[in-house]
């Protein structure tokens, strides 16, 4: 197997510049250009196809972010209404409670009226004999 600077050796310029020799290209540039053109040619159909699958990539992506877009908002909406629902809920228990509240005072109320009422029948007629009593000055008969 030769060694790697035989191989290389074989590309050098055989000469000082100027007009190139037979066994050497003159323009290297252009003798990898034309090494690689074909190279490149080949490729063409795989940039081509590249192009297409990121162009449909960006179309999908695209697509994808307007649909979770469109669904987040109404998930927002249906998280708006439910909240909403949830407000109407707990404001019709409040005002229920809130009514069995007023219903029980006013029984209770009621109910110590009722008290206060009976206990003043009762007390009345005593004191108005002692308020008669004491108008008439007969004290005596007061108990």
């Amino acid at each position: 197997m030769p060694a790697v600077s035989d191989i290389l050796r074989r590309f050098r310029l055989a000469g000082v510049p100027g007009a190139p020799h037979a066994s050497v290209p003159a323009d290297r540039a252009r003798a990898l250009e034309d090494e690689l053109s074909a190279v490149f040619t080949a490729l063409q159909p795989a940039e081509h196809r590249v192009e297409e699958i990121l162009g449909e990539a960006r179309r999908r992506a695209a697509e994808t972010a307007q649909a979770a877009a469109e669904e987040s908002a109404g998930i927002a909406a249906g998280g708006r209404h439910r909240a909403d629902e949830a407000r109407r809920d707990a404001a019709a228990r409040l005002l229920a409670r809130a009514e069995e509240e007023a219903r029980r005072l006013l029984e209770d109320a009621s109910a110590e009226a009722g008290r206060i009422e009976a206990r003043a029948a009762e007390r009345i007629p005593g004191l108005v004999e002692a308020v008669v009593a004491e108008a008439t000055g007969r004290r005596d008969s007061v108990r």
